[in-house]
Order: structure tokens, then C-alpha cells, then sequence
């Protein structure tokens, strides 16, 4: 697996991207109006171009043999979705594609967060996971990450809570 930083002319793919592993990810959980209006509103080919523009935000390909299978947005600065947290930077967002999920990809993808953050001299890495999502939590968990706090998080119309999870660099 390598991880690439995405370009420019990638930009629609991502956008494509983004909203097929969210809507696969948490789509049966949540009602198809609340995904839609999220989906409409937080991953628009606007937004993810104007994130994509953020100078303290990056978006990565993973990719195995040349395919793209996921994807990684890291943020540091005055992109981070929560600013209490020092040297730090935050996983917003990690995707593999479901064909390509148990296969060990988000462990590689998320080992290349971790080296990325350190390269940068942060002392932290964390992110946000919804609370329901028990198999990412207890992904995260196994690889080192610790629950430290939590925050709401607009899916629609709908309040949800996401574990804040960060490991010491």
C-alpha cells in the first residue's frame, strides 16, 4: 500500500469518493434524509473543494497496485476540529472502500497518519469516531488510541455524539 497526496484534477474523484464510503459506512444506520442532507451539505463538490484548498489540511490516496482503495484527510492548525489539544494532529477522516475493508488497509493507512504527524513534530494524533460505531472504536483501541472526551457531531438533523480518541506521538 502507498499513500499519495491527492491532486488538483482528483478533486471530483475524492468528492465521489467521500460520499460512497460514508453512505456505505453509516448509511444503514441513519435515515436516507438525514445522509442525504449531510451528504448534500458536508461533501458537496464545493465543500470538499474548499477543504481540499485549506492550507492546514491534506487529503490522501491509498493506494495498492497503482488502485486507489481509500482515502486520508489529516488536519493540523486552524483546520482541526478541536483546538484544546497543543502540538496536534487530527485523522478527520479515514476510508477504505468496503471491498477492499479486512484487509488490513486502515492499520497501513493509519500507521502513514501516524508517521505524518511525527515528521511534522506534533505530540499528539486524534480523531473523532461516532459512538456507535463500536468496531471502529475498538479498531482504534487496539492500536492505541484512548477515549479522552467527546463532542456533537450534526448527521441532518440529527445530534450525534463522537469519542474523541488521540494516542501520545
Amino acid at each position: 500500500m502507498t499513500l499519495r497526496e491527492v491532486k488538483k484534477e482528483e478533486i471530483a474523484l475524492l468528492q465521489q469518493m467521500s460520499v460512497s464510503t460514508f453512505r456505505d459506512a453509516f448509511g444503514s444506520q441513519n435515515t436516507r434524509e438525514n445522509m442525504n442532507l449531510y451528504l448534500s451539505e458536508m461533501m458537496s463538490m464545493e465543500r470538499i473543494t474548499h477543504e481540499y484548498n485549506h492550507p492546514d489540511s491534506t487529503f490522501y490516496f491509498s493506494l495498492v497496485d497503482e488502485e486507489i482503495v481509500g482515502y486520508l484527510k489529516l488536519n493540523t492548525g486552524s483546520a482541526q476540529n478541536e483546538s484544546h489539544l497543543g502540538k496536534s494532529m487530527e485523522v478527520e477522516r479515514i476510508y477504505v472502500l468496503k471491498e477492499h475493508q479486512s484487509k488490513g488497509i486502515g492499520k497501513l493507512i493509519f500507521d502513514e497518519a501516524i508517521a505524518k504527524a511525527r515528521q511534522c513534530g506534533m505530540e499528539v494524533l486524534w480523531l473523532g469516531v461516532w459512538d456507535q460505531n463500536t468496531r471502529a472504536i475498538t479498531f482504534y483501541e487496539r492500536i492505541g488510541l484512548k477515549i479522552f472526551d467527546t463532542h456533537s457531531f450534526m448527521l441532518g438533523t440529527d445530534i450525534q455524539t463522537d469519542k474523541l480518541m488521540k494516542m501520545q506521538l
